[in-house]
């Protein structure tokens, strides 16, 4: 990718120049990632028995795309379809102004030999591209064309058409007369209609023997007596291809602009070539479109991985916590709570042998009965 740079050329005269429109400036451009800049593309243009290398930038506007176009017979980049890029809502006059001022003050006129193609637009030096291009907002973009250059033996696909406009004008000429005389095939009736307003100013005078034969037209609704007329409508018919071989207005450019400079030339040349390819835009498309379908099922994926990741991990830090905090209530025993003693002591009695106990009593009795022969004369001496 080539860096971006300053390209400065003094103009030739002191001319003031006109405001860009920075108002309509294509804000898409700046957004554009360094490592993602669109690919110069070739393709082959043949006209006037020539055929001519075409190099375009395909470059997103707020309308749609538009192109930036160079020649490679004569290297030049095309001036129009910059300005078009930059500034895809900017009116005629803005452009005229720019193009005025550019042709006065630097050297536009290496396109004008007569060996070369003419083509529609404003062409300009690449060093000329280059110093223009920082005003533009283009300092990233015309750089690409300007390093970019065609293998030499290979074959581009073709989009010229030379043949087509200049023939168009002269084939209606000459069918014209053919459907004069043949009144009852069906093209007349469409022809009528579209040549309506020449029919309805010549058919009054014919209305004048209409009373005399008023039952004949009553029994015809299709009123074949006009179709006599139809040789009129010749003159008309001639003016169709005008519409035809008008180049397209301003005002559809910015759903496609440059469209007008996909082939390019001169200011007054008349423009031969068709649009980019629609099938490899629509094969670009899809591709896009399928790359960012993977990319989100990847989202997806990792966030279905992520959820069920944390959800396993909440599930372990409950049970632990369930675990952990679990307690086992019981209801308070109401039973005399059991006093423990020796052993040896408690059970002394109960493991005596019977000899022992009886002797055990008779010395308990003797004691009491000499305590008593004791104490007792003591308490009745009182």
């Amino acid at each position: 990718m080539p860096a971006a740079q300053t390209h400065y050329i003094p103009p030739k005269t002191t001319a003031p120049r006109s405001p860009l429109p920075v108002q309509h400036a294509n804000t898409h451009i700046k957004y554009l990632e360094t490592g993602k800049l669109p690919e110069v593309k070739f393709q082959e243009l043949e006209k006037e028995g020539q055929k001519v290398i075409i190099g375009r930038l395909k470059i997103p506007t707020p309308g749609g795309h538009a192109f930036i176009l160079r020649r490679y017979d004569t290297g030049a980049i095309s001036l129009t379809t910059m300005f078009r890029a930059a500034f895809p809502a900017a009116t005629d006059e803005d452009e005229k102004a720019e193009t005025s001022w550019v042709k006065a003050n630097y050297d536009v006129g290496t396109n004008k030999d007569t060996y070369r193609v003419r083509l529609a637009g404003t062409w300009v030096g690449v060093s000329v591209a280059l110093a223009l291009a920082d005003a533009y907002g283009l300092e990233r973009i015309v750089p690409l064309l300007s390093e970019a250059h065609p293998e030499e033996g290979k074959q581009y696909r073709r989009s010229g058409k030379p043949a087509t406009p200049k023939q168009t004008p002269t084939v209606p000429a000459a069918t014209l007369p053919t459907p004069a005389p043949s009144f009852g095939s069906p093209n007349p009736p469409k022809r009528r209609r579209e040549a309506s307003p020449a029919p309805i100013v010549d058919v009054k005078p014919s209305r004048s023997p209409a009373p005399t034969t008023s039952p004949a037209v009553r029994r015809s609704p299709r009123k074949p007596s006009p179709a006599v007329i139809t040789a009129t409508p010749v003159k008309p018919l001639a003016k169709t291809p005008i519409k035809v071989s008008k180049p397209p207005s301003r005002q559809h450019e910015p759903l496609t602009p440059a469209a007008s400079d996909e082939a390019v030339g001169d200011d007054d040349a008349p423009i031969d070539v068709p649009g980019p390819d629609m099938h490899e835009d629509v094969a670009e498309q899809k591709e896009l479109i399928e790359r960012l379908k993977q990319e989100q099922q990847e989202r997806e994926r990792d966030a279905i991985n992520e959820d069920g990741i944390a959800a396993k991990k909440r599930e372990r830090e409950e049970d632990g916590e369930e675990q952990q905090y679990k307690f086992d209530f019981k209801e308070p025993e109401n039973q005399e709570r059991a006093i423990v003693t020796n052993r040896r002591v408690a059970g002394f009695y109960e493991r005596m042998p019977p000899e022992r106990k009886s002797a055990a009593w008779g010395a308990f009795a003797f004691a009491a009965g000499l305590g008593a022969m004791t104490f007792l004369p003591n308490l009745l001496g009182f």
